[in-house]
């Protein structure tokens, strides 16, 4: 029901970053990285800045399987936002790719 709700909100303001971001933790929740991380993409693509999507696109790579490619998203998360709510979360994960965090 969310979902549907997300997507009908996504076609009255196709552009709006926070509910790209909220439909992608829906699909990572529902196991379905690939478009999880297309809609992370999508809302980074309109706000750069946007902390939650950059965590949630590093965490769907990670439920992907891309590991090497999540080590990357995990380095550029701390790198950006080291004193965020979600940084403990991405140095475990970091730390878990086999990459020290250093951050």
């Amino acid at each position: 029901e969310a979902e549907r709700a997300f997507n009908q909100a996504l076609e009255v303001d196709p552009g709006n970053p926070n509910t790209l971001v909220n439909l992608g933790f829906i699909y990572v929740d529902s196991d379905r990285p690939g478009l999880a991380v297309q809609s992370f993409t999508a809302a980074l693509e309109v706000d750069l800045d946007n902390e939650n999507a950059l965590y949630g696109l590093a965490l769907a790579s990670r439920e992907s399987g891309a590991s090497g490619q999540s080590a990357d998203l995990w380095r550029a998360f701390l790198e950006r936002y080291p004193d965020s709510r979600w940084a403990p979360n991405a140095r475990r994960f970091l730390e878990q790719t086999g990459v020290p965090p250093d951050l």
